[in-house]
């Protein structure tokens, strides 16, 4: 959202600087992990519709979303208290995760239902396909990090509502990311072996 961007004088930023740059970054072999924050005073409920789109079309690898936190002693807390939009002093919430103020051009419900949309689609198996990356000896590793990996908050939320079992969450959070670490960073060493005949740098880089 342009008008989101200038909200937060982010004057050097604009959409098409955004996908010239990342144009230029997967032009060097590097994937991208894109990190959103939603409920800016611009941000409607078309926003989120409108950025899956944009995280598709321009192929990024990995996305984090983040909803507006606004933290106690900052600007952003005093002005939202002084404009009694503050909803919640639970500290607990304020994890970019919850929404704890009222958002101007949406409702709490909608902003929350928007950011949890956002991540089911932007790892739905068909965006996850939409989003391969060109240069082909990325692929193995993408796919597997995107589909045995826990993408984010919302979805460790969603497990742990559905299993309503501490120890059996926990299994699983540890399973699902030591399996999509662990696939990632196999296929990447056997895919770099196999084309330049040497193992990768390390581990961080098989992710």
């Amino acid at each position: 959202n342009q008008a989101s961007i200038a909200d937060v004088h982010k004057v050097q930023n604009g959409k098409t600087e955004y996908e010239k740059a990342v144009e230029e970054i997967h032009k060097r072999g590097i994937m991208i992990n894109a990190s959103f924050v939603f409920g800016l005073d611009a941000d409607t409920k078309e926003t989120f519709q409108k950025t899956c789109d944009w995280i598709v079309k321009n192929r990024i690898e990995t996305v984090t979303s983040h909803i507006l936190t606004p933290y106690p002693g900052t600007a952003l807390y005093r002005r939202l208290q002084a404009e009694n939009r503050i909803t919640s002093d639970d500290l607990s919430l304020y994890n970019t995760s919850n929404v704890v103020f009222k958002p101007k051009n949406m409702t709490a419900q909608e902003l929350m239902d928007g950011y949890l949309w956002l991540y089911k689609n932007v790892y739905s198996f068909k965006n996850i396909i939409k989003r391969l990356p060109r240069e082909k000896s990325q692929r193995p590793a993408y796919l597997m990090f995107n589909l045995f990996t826990p993408p984010c908050f919302a979805a460790l939320g969603a497990m742990n509502s559905e299993m309503a079992n501490a120890k059996w969450f926990w299994g699983g959070v540890a399973l699902q990311f030591a399996t999509g670490y662990t696939i990632a960073f196999v296929v990447y060493q056997v895919g770099t072996l196999i084309t330049t005949g040497n193992f990768g740098a390390g581990f961080l880089p098989g992710l």
